[in-house]
């Protein structure tokens, strides 16, 4: 009986071993099917916005795409309806490898009831793509056999047919199962862990696969962070960061202090009477004492919650300008007829006066410091005294992230103005101190790239805002009124060489990163501009930066 009893014992642990096992299993199939849903959710929200962005490019253009798709995912197909579920017999249309023509991209999956689909702009004649007919695909069973539930990978050529129509067609394999990957173009890409080619001003082209960082300008501002003083709030930071990170980006973080298009100046720092320009709570006097004391408490607070922060790689800073730049409103620049920074009346020149205790009439006269530096005018000396006190309060805070200034030449357009600023902070906190500058193609830009940049390409990273759509090349059939595009050229070919020339001159002078604007990567395959050549250049500089 005793015998008997311990086989018992025995036979029983084995089945409760069993029965947790199962359950254990069952587990962890439940969570990779998680992660690979997430996953084809990610790759179709790129794919939905690439197929959108094709609905506006040149007839004729061409690019390719690929999709990883699991074998739980049952179609990705073209409707017209948001629900119009797929065909009964859809595994057979896609080993068939035929195709439906909607202005919807769907998916379902084999657990859900009802698709979701999302309209793209356009009608697309797009392949059925998913799971194939059971009955067709010795790879599939042999695939299964192995222990290896498939993927199914497809190569997806998009054609502009003619102006609402798109070709998008879809070629597939079989490969065993893995963690769901994000769809690759035909480029040659280096690892997001670098920031080289990254979104200004926004952060709305994260599916791109050319966009590796992003930096959102006005999305969060002084007013929401501090809307009473020693209060803060930062969930809408927060949410920007998250967004970001969860794509696998970088991004660089600021709160706007200064925006001339919108308020962002908190009530309470006007009523304490902290001085701006014009009454519009846009634009602080950024040299007003009270200024810079509510500017060093907001920078102390942001650095507790960002510095330690993995998804933060860097910190821009408010440089004494609009728009966290070093560029101040002006008519005319130094060396015309009536510049703003020989006036006495200018408002910036009367508020430098009263912060500093001078004449207007002495700040609009020219100046040497006790260095020997020269000034056009000793406006230009406060100015940029006062840019480095600000560079000072982030870099006292922010010890763990590379802090960036966005260099410009404040009222009077001299070059001495960011070549100053750039030698103290290059000089003071080398290079966790980066160098940025807003235009690349603006009026000034043979300065910086001829000049400015090589002198501290050695020594600091080097970034350029270059993608504003009138500062590329375009060929003649297409044309951006609202934008301004103004370099027209024959044939596609001519345009990308003139392309190639602005990166070449980029590369040469030291630059490791740009950004573009929302606008340029909505039309980006009307300027032919060689990614491969661009990301190729950024990295080698990248790794000279980092030596």
């Amino acid at each position: 009986m005793k015998g008997l009893a311990n086989w018992i014992m025995i036979v029983g642990s084995v089945i409760i071993g069993l029965v947790l096992f199962s359950i254990g299993a069952s587990l962890f199939i439940s969570q990779i099917r998680a992660v690979q849903r997430q996953g084809v959710l990610e790759q179709i929200q790129y794919f939905h916005d690439q197929l959108i962005s094709a609905c506006s490019m040149g007839l004729g253009n061409k690019r390719s795409y690929s999709l990883n798709l699991p074998d739980n995912l049952r179609a990705v197909y073209a409707a017209n309806n948001t629900y119009d579920p797929p065909p009964d017999k859809v595994s057979e249309l896609i080993t068939d490898q035929k195709a439906a023509v909607g202005n919807h991209t769907c998916i379902q999956f084999f657990d859900d009831n009802l698709p979701i689909c999302q309209y793209i702009g356009c009608y697309a004649n797009m392949t059925y793509m998913g799971s194939p007919s059971m009955k067709s695909t010795l790879q599939t069973l042999l695939a299964r056999l192995k222990g290896s539930p498939p993927n199914y990978e497809y190569v997806v050529d998009i054609e502009k047919a003619d102006e609402y129509f798109i070709n998008a067609r879809g070629k597939a394999g079989i490969k065993p199962s893995a963690s769901s990957s994000i769809p690759t173009t035909t480029t040659n890409m280096p690892a997001n862990s670098i920031s080289l080619i990254g979104q200004c001003h926004a952060a709305n082209f994260l599916n791109d696969l050319e966009v590796s960082w992003v930096y959102p300008s006005g999305e969060v501002t002084w007013k929401e962070v501090e809307p009473e003083r020693g209060i803060y709030n930062w969930n809408k930071l927060d949410q920007e960061v998250a967004k970001v990170q969860v794509k696998g980006k970088k991004i660089w973080i600021q709160v706007l202090t200064d925006n001339p298009d919108a308020e962002v100046i908190p009530q309470w720092a006007i009523d304490s009477g902290m001085h701006q320009i014009g009454d519009k709570k846009d634009k602080p006097v950024q040299w007003d004492p009270l200024y810079l004391e509510y500017l060093e408490g907001l920078i102390k607070e942001m650095s507790k919650k960002y510095d330690n922060n993995d998804g933060v790689e860097a910190v821009l800073i408010i440089g004494g300008g609009h728009f966290g730049e070093m560029v101040l409103e002006h008519k005319k620049c130094h060396g015309e007829e009536d510049a703003d920074v020989h006036d006495p009346n200018n408002i910036y020149i009367r508020e430098m006066a009263e912060a500093t205790g001078e004449t207007p009439e002495t700040l609009t006269e020219p100046y040497t410091d006790d260095n020997g530096n020269e000034y056009v005018a000793k406006f230009d000396y406060y100015f940029i005294e006062n840019t480095k006190k600000i560079i000072d309060i982030y870099a006292k805070y922010f010890k763990n992230k590379p802090i960036v200034i966005q260099l410009g030449s404040g009222l009077s357009c001299q070059g001495y103005v960011p070549d100053r600023v750039s030698s103290y902070g290059v000089g003071t906190y080398g290079k966790k101190f980066w160098l940025k500058q807003n235009g690349w193609g603006s009026f000034d830009r043979d300065y910086y790239i001829n000049t400015l940049f090589p002198k501290y390409k050695e020594y600091t990273r080097i970034i350029s805002e270059a993608g504003h759509p009138k500062y590329w090349c375009y060929p003649k059939d297409f044309y951006l009124d609202n934008y301004g595009v103004y370099c027209e050229k024959s044939t596609r070919e001519e345009a990308e060489e003139s392309n190639s020339k602005k990166i070449q001159d980029a590369i040469g002078a030291g630059v490791s990163a740009v950004c573009f604007h929302s606008s340029f990567f909505e039309f980006k395959d009307h300027f032919p501009v060689n990614f491969d050549e661009l990301n190729a250049g950024l990295l080698e500089n990248y790794y000279r930066y980092q030596d």
